[in-house]
């Protein structure tokens, strides 16, 4: 019998085993737990720093983020086509995610939504037309940050090619015909250029207000038509906010038409400003800056990391190893270059242009110098005739057309009797005006089917609108009194090709690159059947001239085979008949932009060419002489203050186009009313104006504004003086009147000949005349004829 358990012992073993299982817990728990620490030991995680203060002025910055602030992206929204998905086109960014996306004005197209990560994208269904539509956004971040902007956007439909109808024979040929013209509706395209004013500075980096402060000042009068893009908050520090106005300060009113020329001016300002920091510093250390302490170049952030907070042993005492990034960090460039927008809608309400001369005369008549001036098609205005001196201009391209996703074109002003006045008055001084073409959104136009259709309906349209005859009275009556006189009677000379904001993608450059392509020698080939005299202008970034792309040199090279003939300068500089391929006068000129700095880009420009092994002799020659860099000023009207320019560089930068390329081009085009355009033109003159005996040079300044009147004249007085002859040698008492007859012969013979000449000095359509040889030929035939007529004349002897 087995004994049995007392309960005494039951206890005491329960007991026990609630013990064990209590140690195995806290030895579990133990384990699982950190470690004990010191509260004063724990670190504390800082908030996020705000942008501010990463921006902080001090030389030694401590490493920190900027904050995510909230904002619409100020794009301009590529058209969609009816039926075909929409490229999601992201619109939001920074805040938190996920965004609601309300459309608080206006409409957007059916069938396009916004995702929660801010993007727009759908299959839009329709109708045809522009939207106008206003979006407000709002983050998930608490509190809710929120934002707007007002967009346009546009659907179009393009209309599939028709097919030539095929005979029955086996052979036939399907002639593609060219996409049936769409109607472009109104207001949806516009051109962006980038102008920071005083007032954005003052916006981003306000200084301390002063009683004599006020708004209504002539700066914020002058801008008030401007809509705003965004306003920044009065956040940064006073002493940061002063080197930015300082810094930026020499681009207040400088116009730019696209953001990279812009981000590189910020760029080379900030280096400057850095360059100029240094140098102080190292003056007041007693010794001299060394190149390696004036590169212009970041730190990079792996350095940086596990650097010390003093600067490097062989920089300048007292500046920091990040001052030139501090100078101008992303976030804040990427806000300034928003800030600088400018939208220009062309919805054929923009002012047509009125320009009068400054008293200056006609354009060089006897020059090799080439200027170009390029006026947007928002210069124009309500206010008195804008000043010009057409003098120093041999050309001037009025930008007032878009080339729009279906291969139409998309016009300013309407182009008609009405609004040519601009033209007529350009010719009568002697300068050429050319039809500048634009577009910068290119995803949707690369990605249209038919791009040969599509190319032949947009050359066809500029060729057309070119050689639109003007109508006025004037020019029909110059036309039957003067008939043979090369005097223009279309509105344009010629086009200048504008397409900015190239694809950067390798799939996209290769896209952008054929299209352009295909377009310029199908322009080409469009010019070349009507037989007339035109100029065929490229514009161009000069850092993409010779790379690889749609401005290659062999691309440049092939434009200028194309459309030039041989010409007796060309064959003198070694060309051969080969080399040219043109069959009408087509010049081609490449607007090389010119970013900032000037001197270092001109320079490179010039080496490229020189470097290349694409090009050879005469080839490399022809390249270079068909470059015109483009240089950017200060722009605006009258009154606005802080305008001016750096004249050193500015005459340094004509003087070296001048002999090294063919010329120069200007954007804007400078007006003598404005606060830089007298020393704009001043330096002009200074290099390109033709140097002329006092009294020619006067006498042509009226004779060239008025030749319709001197060569009515002159044709007068050769008419005069024929008859006058005929009569003297063929009516017996018309003879008999003697000397007094014979000396109004000699008179009116004298007058005729100075006349003659003067036109022959003066008048731009004669220059083809004065470069040849005609004038001396006709003076040894006349001369000729004269002392045979005296030496053969049969004699009578006197009784």
């Amino acid at each position: 019998m087995k004994p049995r358990l007392s309960a005494n012992c039951v206890a005491r073993t329960l007991l026990l085993l609630a013990l064990v299982s209590a140690c195995l817990s806290l030895g579990a728990a133990e384990r699982l737990a950190p470690p004990a620490v010191n509260a004063a030991s724990v670190p504390v995680t800082a908030p996020v720093a705000s942008t501010a203060a990463c921006l902080r002025p001090s030389d030694q910055v401590a490493a920190c983020q900027p904050g995510q602030q909230l904002s619409l992206t100020p794009i301009a929204l590529p058209s969609a086509r009816l039926g075909v998905a929409y490229k999601p086109r992201r619109m939001v960014a920074g805040g938190v995610a996920p965004y609601r996306v309300d459309v608080i004005n206006g409409s957007k197209p059916e069938g396009l939504d916004f995702t929660p990560d801010g993007s727009l994208a759908g299959l839009p269904v329709g109708p045809v037309r522009a939207y106008t539509f206003t979006v407000h956004v709002t983050d998930a971040s608490a509190p809710p940050l929120s934002v707007r902007q007002a967009y346009v956007l546009r659907v179009e439909k393009l209309a599939p090619p028709r097919k030539a109808a095929s005979d029955a024979s086996a052979n036939s040929v399907v002639v593609p015909v060219p996409v049936a013209p769409v109607v472009i509706p109104p207001g949806p395209a516009q051109v962006t250029s980038y102008m920071l004013l005083q007032e954005d500075l003052d916006d981003m980096f306000p200084k301390p207000k002063t009683a004599t402060a006020s708004a209504s000042g002539p700066e914020a009068a002058a801008s008030a038509p401007r809509k705003r893009l965004r306003l920044r908050p009065a956040a940064f520090p006073t002493a940061f906010a002063d080197k930015m106005q300082a810094m930026l300060g020499p681009l207040i009113h400088v116009d730019f038409p696209t953001a990279g020329l812009l981000a590189q001016a910020l760029e080379a300002r900030r280096c400057a400003y850095f360059r100029s920091v240094v140098n102080q510093a190292a003056v007041a250390a007693g010794r001299v800056a060394t190149p390696a302490d004036l590169k212009c170049q970041a730190v990079a952030p792996a350095a940086q990391a596990g650097a010390s907070s003093q600067p490097p042993s062989s920089g300048v005492p007292g500046v920091s190893p990040t001052l030139y990034a501090d100078l101008l960090p992303e976030i804040l460039k990427t806000d300034l270059i928003a800030q600088a927008q400018w939208q220009h809608p062309l919805d054929g309400n923009a002012k047509p242009p009125a320009w009068v001369d400054n008293g200056c005369g006609c354009a060089p008549p006897i020059t090799d110098d080439w200027s170009y001036g390029i006026y947007p098609f928002w210069q124009g205005q309500d206010a008195e005739p804008q000043k010009i001196d057409f003098s120093l201009f041999s050309r001037i391209g009025y930008l007032g057309a878009q080339l729009s996703d279906n291969g139409g074109l998309v016009k300013a002003i309407p182009f008609d009797s009405a609004h040519d006045g601009f033209t007529r008055t350009a010719h009568r001084f002697g300068t050429r005006v050319d039809l500048i073409v634009h577009r910068s959104e290119w995803s949707n136009l690369l990605s249209q089917p038919y791009q040969t259709e599509l190319i032949q309906r947009a050359v066809t349209d500029i060729v057309k609108l070119v050689d639109t005859r003007m109508t006025d009275g004037f020019t029909t009556a110059k036309r039957y009194l003067l008939p043979g006189w090369d005097e223009p009677v279309h509105m344009f000379d010629g086009v200048t090709l504008f397409f900015d904001n190239a694809p950067t993608d390798a799939e996209g450059k290769k896209k952008f690159e054929a299209f352009y392509t295909s377009f310029v020698h199908s322009l080409i080939a469009e010019m070349q059947k009507t037989k007339r005299s035109y100029a065929l202008n490229i514009v161009a970034p000069a850092t993409e001239i010779g790379k690889d792309g749609a401005y290659h040199y062999s691309h440049l090279w092939g434009y200028i085979q194309q459309a030039q003939m041989l010409t007796e300068a060309n064959a003198l500089a070694g060309a051969e008949e080969k080399d040219y391929k043109g069959t009408t006068d087509i010049t081609v000129t490449v607007l090389a932009l010119l970013a900032e700095p000037t001197r270092q880009a001109e320079k490179e420009l010039r080496a490229g060419a020189d470097a290349t092994e694409v090009i050879h002799g005469h080839s490399r020659v022809a390249v270079l002489k068909s470059i015109a860099p483009v240089l950017f000023h200060a722009a605006g009207n009258t009154g606005l203050a802080g305008m001016r320019i750096n004249e050193q560089q500015f005459d340094d930068d004509l003087a070296y186009f001048k002999s090294q390329f063919r010329g120069m081009a200007l954007w804007p085009m400078p007006l003598h009313d404005t606060v830089v355009g007298p020393a704009v033109y001043s330096l002009l003159a200074k290099n390109f104006s033709p140097k002329f005996p006092g009294a020619i040079d006067g006498m042509c300044q009226w004779v060239c504004p008025n030749r319709s009147a001197m060569r009515l004249l002159f044709m007068g007085l050769l008419v005069i003086g024929v008859v006058a002859f005929g009569l003297y040698y063929g009516v017996c008492s018309v003879r008999g009147l003697g000397r007094p007859y014979i000396a109004f012969l000699w008179l009116g013979g004298v007058v005729t000949v100075a006349v003659g000449l003067l036109l022959l000095r003066c008048d731009p359509q004669l220059a083809h005349v004065r470069r040849g040889n005609g004038p001396l030929v006709v003076l040894l035939v006349v001369t000729v004829a004269t002392g045979m007529y005296y030496s053969l004349r049969s004699r009578t002897d006197q009784p």
